[in-house]
């Protein structure tokens, strides 16, 4: 027993002094977005082919070529290997973002037009119904 645990001991000392080699982080593509080339493959490919194509597959070719010649987005840019990148389009206008607390306001309003609708329904209200309905005036304010 003393023995199994000497070598165990030694064993693991000769680990220590030589640990293993961190994990190497890598990226599965480093070269950014990827994009297709499938378009021009498809037409290098069916330009290949010539005569022996298919009625199916001319017009694949036909739509291939109608697709090629067609003028990109404003918002793609086309670079010299022929791929395209998205373009920021620094043109597009931002829609103001809605203040939350109009939200909440338009949402009571709505609340105490339902409470309004079921009393002069003749259906009876509670207390803090009736005191909510009090404050429309005030909700109202607050939208101006």
């Amino acid at each position: 027993m003393a023995d199994q645990l000497a070598a165990r001991r030694a064993r693991f000392a000769r680990e220590a002094a030589n640990p293993a080699p961190a994990p190497v982080r890598t990226m599965a593509w480093a070269g950014g977005k990827m994009t297709s080339n499938k378009d021009t493959a498809l037409r290098k490919f069916l330009a290949r082919k010539g005569d022996s194509l298919s009625e199916e597959q001319r017009a694949a070719a036909r739509a291939a070529q109608t697709h090629a010649t067609c003028a990109p987005p404003p918002n793609v840019l086309r670079t010299t290997a022929g791929n395209t990148l998205a373009r920021p389009d620094a043109t597009r206008a931002t829609a103001p973002k809605p203040d939350p607390r109009d939200a909440k306001l338009r949402k009571k309003l709505g609340e105490i037009e339902a409470l309004e609708a079921r009393r002069a329904a003749g259906e009876p209200l509670e207390k803090n119904q009736l005191e909510k309905i009090g404050r429309k005036g005030e909700l109202l304010a607050q939208m101006a």
